[in-house]
């Protein structure tokens, strides 16, 4: 009975698509991206304008990765008409942070994915694929009174605090590691000092991430901040030292450089020829999971266009045209969390095959 209901399930997706057809053209980034709230005094234009500056400077570095989007814009272009890109304007209250304060002003600028992207691009900046990646972060202090240990989530340190409002702020996903037994035996605290990275790696595993980031330090009495960052990104391992009057001049001067650096392998411009390439999706036998698929297929930009090839019980196959490499394709639609890869990916491939998990 079971089968029969998948094979019914089937044969009504095939009704609906081949009766349908499809085509479809695809839209920039998460839509939470393009708005922003900018507290103002008041409601005047100088204060609009103050709003809309600011925010549109945010919702560039969250569309591109780069904390100095602004920064290269202006060195190509002496005006930017930032009100052009405005999709729509809203007076909003905010919450005030100090307990019995009344309710602060706030305006929500929202921008156009498409015109604010093209934009974007137009100025020679890349941009970030809508599946945003997620990032595991190994914290390790070393305490005069309590020795070295790892932050976690309910760590309270400024350090973590910092990273919390930092990584929000960028719109980039983290997580700490549990650091249970399986986490301790696998990557013990002074292999993490010592930056034994294979350890790291091999304790990372077992958590799904797009990269690992090790930070290590001490503070001194004074309030410097020393110690090292590492990093794992397409296979490279990269360290750096730093050294800070305080973990504030860290955040300010330093982590906004570390986070575009972890970002940029994410981030992508159009080739001057776009790809043809067939997506081959095995196991996808309920027309729900059929229209979840399509909807998240939806959300990639590097997707121009694409067209149903083929349906069977067992396999849809789509023939689709990408302006990104298809390695980069690839780790876009493998950020999907109900599909698994079935082929490793090489660069001259005209496909990628791809299971649906339950």
């Amino acid at each position: 009975m079971p089968t029969k209901l998948k094979v019914l399930s089937m044969t009504c997706i095939k009704r609906i698509i081949l009766f349908l057809g499809f085509y479809a053209a695809f839209s920039i980034v998460a839509d939470e991206f393009y708005s922003t709230t900018i507290q103002i005094p008041d409601q005047t234009v100088s204060s609009q304008d103050y709003a809309i500056d600011n925010a549109f400077k945010e919702v560039l570095i969250a569309i591109t990765g780069m904390s100095t989007a602004e920064e290269v814009i202006r060195s190509k272009k002496t005006f930017v008409d930032k009100r052009q890109f405005i999709e729509a304007l809203s007076f909003v209250d905010m919450e005030s942070d100090v307990i019995g304060d009344e309710n602060l002003l706030g305006l929500r600028v929202t921008f156009s994915k498409l015109a604010l992207n093209q934009f974007a691009l137009d100025s020679g900046l890349r941009v970030l694929s809508s599946v945003k990646p997620k990032f595991l972060f190994w914290i390790l202090i070393d305490k005069e009174e309590t020795g070295r240990e790892f932050l976690g989530n309910d760590s309270e340190h400024p350090f973590s605090d910092q990273i919390r409002e930092k990584l929000i702020s960028r719109n980039v996903s983290y997580f700490y590691p549990i650091y249970d037994l399986q986490d301790q035996l696998a990557l013990p605290v002074d292999d993490a000092w010592n930056l034994k990275t294979n350890s790291v790696t091999s304790a990372s595993s077992r958590y799904e991430s797009d990269g690992w980031i090790l930070v290590r330090f001490y503070e001194t009495t004074s309030g410097e901040i020393r110690g090292t960052w590492s990093c794992s990104l397409n296979g490279e391992i990269i360290v750096e030292d730093f050294l800070y009057p305080s973990i504030a001049d860290f955040f300010d001067e330093k982590f906004n450089d570390l986070l575009d650096r972890i970002l940029f392998p994410f981030t992508f411009s159009p080739l001057k020829q776009t790809l043809h390439l067939d997506l081959a999706f095995n196991n996808v036998n309920e027309y729900l999971d059929y229209k979840t698929l399509v909807s998240n297929l939806e959300n990639l930009e590097i997707i121009q266009s694409m067209k149903l090839s083929s349906i069977s019980p067992n396999q849809i196959i789509f023939e689709v045209e990408t302006s990104a490499d298809i390695k980069f394709l690839s780790r876009a639609i493998n950020g999907f969390e109900f599909l698994t890869q079935e082929n490793e990916v090489k660069s001259d491939q005209a496909n990628l095959n791809f299971n649906w998990v339950d």
